[in-house]
């Protein structure tokens, strides 16, 4: 049975970003994720998990100015030293809040620059955070981010986050494989789903917006999923980003972590 939890940023909207810990617990929640913690003080958001019985499941290094379009910063060259101290600072919000699971966004990279330059950056970031964060017993994920919702992110493709991995060569970093993202750039979910080895899972809404040729519109079920992603979602938690009304029906995907997609 997956084990659930929910993304506060997309879900309860309504409410402040403070008042959406109650309220996924009320819905019977156990766990959240959400993009930044870094706008209200660890203390403030360890309150609010003990207070509602709730794990902290993921959450992003700092972004970059979210406001101002950046997602991620990890590709920028002449960002790396912000990169280097973002990553302590994730790890004393992870600490605070006992969680185990950081995501890195590795960002927009600017027009013109060589794509091997800000994949250089880019791997040689995350062989440093993934070697910081083993240190502190957190395990490190990024993510293929669709170029629909977001035009112009680095890392689209399982096939460019894999020759990452090959690149960074360690073994505190994961893929993080999102259904919603790939079926949109890639389709044919369940195939490098598969392949995922040793990881755990979670989710986002599969709710497709438009049609590609590779991936036609349509809402991918649980039903869809659970045969062939049951093993991977006994090992941690299913996110949950749309809720059709209060307290009915999820719509839900899964996303693997694993140290390599294919085999």
């Amino acid at each position: 049975m997956p084990k659930f939890a929910a993304n506060l940023c997309m879900l309860y909207t309504e409410h402040s970003f403070i008042e959406r810990f109650a309220a996924a617990s009320a819905d019977g929640f156990k766990a959240v994720e959400y993009v930044s913690p870094y706008e209200e003080t660890p203390d403030a958001i360890a309150v609010e998990l003990r207070r509602n019985g709730l794990t902290q499941a993921l959450f992003n290094l700092p972004a970059g100015d979210w406001s101002a379009g950046e997602r991620g910063i990890a590709c920028l060259p002449d960002r790396v030293e912000e990169f280097e101290a973002s990553v302590d600072t994730a790890i004393a919000y992870a600490q605070a809040l006992d969680c185990c699971k950081i995501n890195c966004l590795a960002g927009i990279a600017p027009a013109g620059m060589e794509p091997d330059v800000a994949e250089a950056t880019l791997a040689d970031n995350l062989r440093y955070a993934a070697e910081r964060l083993a240190a502190a017993g957190i395990s490190l994920v990024f993510e293929p981010i669709n170029t629909r919702d977001i035009p112009g992110y680095f890392v689209a493709t399982t096939d460019h986050a894999e020759r990452i991995m090959d690149r960074v060569d360690h073994h505190n970093l994961l893929i993080q494989y999102d259904f919603y993202h790939m079926q949109i750039m890639q389709g044919d979910l369940l195939s490098p789903s598969r392949d995922c080895k040793g990881g755990s899972a979670m989710s986002r809404s599969l709710t497709i917006p438009a049609a590609t040729s590779r991936a036609p519109a349509r809402s991918t079920t649980v039903s869809f999923l659970s045969g062939s992603t049951s093993s991977a979602t006994r090992a941690g938690w299913v996110v949950n980003t749309s809720l059709q009304s209060a307290r009915a029906r999820v719509s839900i995907g899964l996303r693997c972590y694993s140290k390599g997609i294919k085999q």
